[in-house]
């Protein structure tokens, strides 16, 4: 996987490099960056990051988490949630549990039949029940417990990047929230789970470990 921006000489993130900070100096270039880097991710814009595997350029939209604040995460989000469904969905269709699906569809279609025989009017039902709608009928979600913001982050990941295949996470300032030892907990997940790691921040700290430096200063000057 390579990560390059049209407008640097340099490669931000290659095959032989998953780990990279990208440090910013300058306040102009920085917001512009986050901009352009959130419209990708969000709003199916164009820009000049691109992001391919192989031969094949990937899609931000699909393939890319952006973390601006790690406060804003919603373990149970929209995307999150629907993905579970379907992947519910399938697995109740597999041949591990086709017949307890269908044992159970049935007995649930029993009870609606005999409710009816209780009230005076005739009723009807979808005979086809969906699994999705039951699942949201019964508020099934990710569990949200966390001791602190560190382990909620690490939950979330995992998340994402197993139900929405997720390629590259890229977190943004995010040295300021955590200390080198919790970012160095946060890379090994990142390598644990074998995807791209971009940390990108708006002045130069301390080395990480295992971490290719890529430096933009306040003369818009590259050094990498």
């Amino acid at each position: 996987m390579k990560l390059v921006h049209s407008e640097l000489s340099g490669v931000i993130l290659d095959e032989q490099e998953m780990l990279s900070e990208l440090v910013i100096e300058s306040p102009e270039v920085f917001r512009e960056y986050i901009q352009e880097l959130h419209a990708q991710c969000e709003k199916h814009q164009a820009g000049r990051f691109v992001l391919s595997e192989g031969e094949k350029e990937l899609d931000f939209v699909r393939k890319v988490e952006l973390i601006l604040n790690p406060f804003a995460l919603e373990i149970n989000g929209r995307k999150t949630v629907n993905r579970l469904y379907e992947n519910l969905t399938e697995l109740a269709k597999s041949e591990y549990m086709y017949k307890q699906t269908a044992e159970m569809m049935g007995k649930l279609q029993e009870y609606l039949l005999e409710l009816e025989q209780y009230i005076d009017d005739t009723l009807e039902f979808d005979q086809m029940i969906e699994m999705s709608a039951l699942l949201k009928a019964v508020g099934m979600k990710y569990e949200e417990s966390a001791e602190n913001l560190l382990e909620y982050l690490v939950k979330y990941l995992k998340i994402v990047i197993r139900g929405l295949e997720i390629r590259l996470v890229i977190f943004v300032n995010i040295r300021s929230f955590f200390d080198k030892t919790e970012i160095q907990e946060l890379i090994q997940e990142m390598c644990y789970q074998e995807v791209g790691c971009l940390f990108i921040e708006n002045h130069e700290m301390s080395c990480l470990e295992g971490v290719k430096r890529y430096i933009i200063d306040k003369d818009k000057c590259e050094i990498y």
